[in-house]
């Protein structure tokens, strides 16, 4: 637990001392927890050893007055964790997602990758902003019937002409997080 707020970590049992495996900083949609997030991520099929980082938001969601527990977070993981940090994915569902995009382009999270599932990219995210990381690779999925769907068009065109490379992938799904699409 850190000072403002609850961080799970997993995946690091195990390794030797000099492991350097990826983080995958886990972020839970409104309508669940970090436990949630992280019992997902991890239950996937890696093939690479990970650190899964999970950190709870304050809210039904994300909000700005969640920043200083993910900056909170981390330096704590900097400080304590070993991890490759070339090899960085942050990755979120829903609100998660949308904190996710909020993170990499507004406050210079230093992600070298990111996920984001069944959510929109927000507002405040400005071209300007997408093109200084558009190094980040992304992989943005909205399923056909997810209530963000429409809204997800506006922000991968932002994203593409800012030249971000852009995986996307529309599958059959409404808004809900789905194995195979993390996978």
């Amino acid at each position: 637990e850190l000072g403002s707020g609850i961080v799970l970590l997993a995946g690091a049992e195990g390794l030797p001392p000099d492991a350097r495996p990826l983080m995958v900083v886990c972020l839970h949609g409104a309508d669940d927890r970090a436990e949630d997030a992280l019992e997902f991520w991890k239950s996937l099929d890696a093939k690479l050893p990970c650190v899964f980082v999970a950190p709870q938001g304050g809210h039904a969601g994300w909000r700005e007055t969640d920043l200083p527990l993910l900056r909170e977070m981390l330096d704590y993981v900097k400080a304590n964790v070993a991890y490759d940090s070339s090899r960085v994915l942050l990755a979120g569902h829903s609100a998660g997602g949308a904190m996710a995009f909020h993170l990499l382009y507004v406050e210079g999270f230093p992600a070298t990758a990111v996920a984001g599932t069944a959510n929109y990219l927000p507002p405040d995210v400005t071209p300007e902003q997408a093109r200084a990381r558009a190094d980040v690779p992304v992989f943005y999925a909205v399923g056909v019937h997810d209530l963000n769907h429409e809204r997800m068009r506006a922000g991968a065109g932002l994203l593409r002409e800012a030249g971000v490379r852009l995986t996307m992938l529309r599958p059959d799904i409404g808004h809900v997080q789905d194995r195979a699409v993390g996978q």
